[in-house]
């Protein structure tokens, strides 16, 4: 896929997420951009501050450094996951800024739960069903222990772009 148009775009606090965006970009290549905010202030009160935007939807201010292409062939998105629910930014960064694209996919790190109810509300937001997903605990990258995720990942992303490309398969009868 890296002659592909990719962007890989994420969110990430305390830099969990940012671990799994840079292992899939070094495979997938393309572009890596990820998504600020000042709106979370260090420590524990940024913390609850983080999960309670997140649990209901507030808009947040984002930043990121500009995208070099507004038309890509594929679109990762990361994202983790707080309170059971999409991080604020990347929910803004959806929302706002996501360029041209026919083709997503999405991944997340996440501590508890919500795992599903985020890729569903990912699904939601960008109006595409995503070609693969992925969901890493955080205690597997402490542990770096999420590369065959990340491997059956990119296996999923290469198998549905294929198959969009050529079309489905025809077995034998």
């Amino acid at each position: 896929m890296k002659e592909s148009k990719v962007l890989v775009v994420f969110f990430s606090r305390g830099g969990t997420t940012r671990k799994v965006a840079e292992a899939l970009h070094e495979q997938i290549g393309g572009e890596l951009v990820e998504v600020h905010t000042r709106h979370y202030p260090k420590g524990i009160r940024g913390y609850f501050r983080a999960g309670l935007d997140s649990l209901v939807g507030r808009s947040i201010p984002i930043r990121f450094a500009a995208l070099h292409d507004s038309d890509y062939d594929l679109v990762v998105i990361g994202t983790p996951v707080w309170n059971a629910s999409l991080s604020a930014p990347i929910q803004n960064f959806i929302t706002h800024s996501l360029p041209e694209t026919q083709r997503v996919a999405f991944f997340l790190t996440y501590g508890g739960s919500g795992a599903k109810r985020v890729f569903g509300q990912m699904e939601g937001l960008t109006g595409k069903h995503p070609l693969a997903v992925l969901a890493v605990s955080d205690s597997e990258v402490r542990r770096r222990k999420y590369g065959p995720k990340v491997k059956a990942f990119l296996n999923s992303l290469r198998t549905a772009n294929d198959r969009l490309k050529h079309g489905p398969s025809k077995k034998a009868a």
